[in-house]
């Protein structure tokens, strides 16, 4: 099994999608720890607990699909052990100089790029290909799903017609499959097959 590693980062808090928050351990497991802190160190980057809740690229992103959300101070604590991880200085000391702001004489600020962002659709598929099913009741998974149903119709379109996306069979292409077995399980693989299927049926090819 693949070791747990951080693929890329978002953000922030308030907007992460309920049913990706949910998909999230509550707290950080140790796994999750070291894959966040072997990831600030290679890359340096350093930033508060406030960026970590309210940034635009503060939020972990495991290779799961999981993300990695924790409060200001273990944050700080985090943030810490990748800087100097060599627990130097008193408890109180460890975390507040990096839980709500770096701290002067620390470290020098150094935020993931926004190259790294990874968007809440690209997690949804992560997410998917994880095995995570989220319900068809939360409208936050709907959207997200749609969103990504769209893209994978699009790229068919595109493949297919070189460019030349026709609406209207898209459309009809994302009601047939939105109406299949597919929606709302969430198995990209699926969701892929009945594109195809729906397709080959729209353009008058056997299947």
């Amino acid at each position: 099994m693949e070791e747990l590693h951080v693929v890329g980062y978002t953000g922030a808090f308030d907007d992460v999608p309920k049913f990706i928050r949910e998909a999230s351990p509550i707290g950080a497991s140790d796994e999750m720890t070291k894959a966040v802190v072997e990831d600030l160190r290679r890359n340096r980057f350093v930033f508060s607990g406030n960026y970590h809740q309210y940034g635009h690229t503060g939020i972990p992103v495991l290779s799961d699909g999981t993300l990695f959300m924790v409060s200001m101070r273990t944050w700080g604590k985090v943030m810490y052990d990748a800087v100097y991880g060599d627990g130097k200085g008193d408890e109180n000391q460890n975390y507040c100089a990096f839980a709500w702001s770096v701290w002067d004489g620390y470290a020098e600020e150094n935020l993931p790029p926004e190259s790294l962002r990874i968007e809440f659709k690209d997690i949804a598929l992560m997410l998917a290909k994880s095995g995570v099913t989220p319900e068809s009741s939360n409208p936050d998974a709907v959207k997200i799903f749609d969103q990504v149903l769209f893209d994978i119709v699009h790229e068919a379109f595109t493949f297919i017609y070189s460019g030349k996306i026709m609406d209207a069979i898209r459309d009809d292409v994302l009601e047939d499959v939105k109406e299949s077995s597919a929606f709302p399980n969430f198995n990209v693989d699926d969701v892929r097959l009945a594109v195809g299927r729906v397709l080959c049926k729209k353009l008058g090819l056997e299947v």
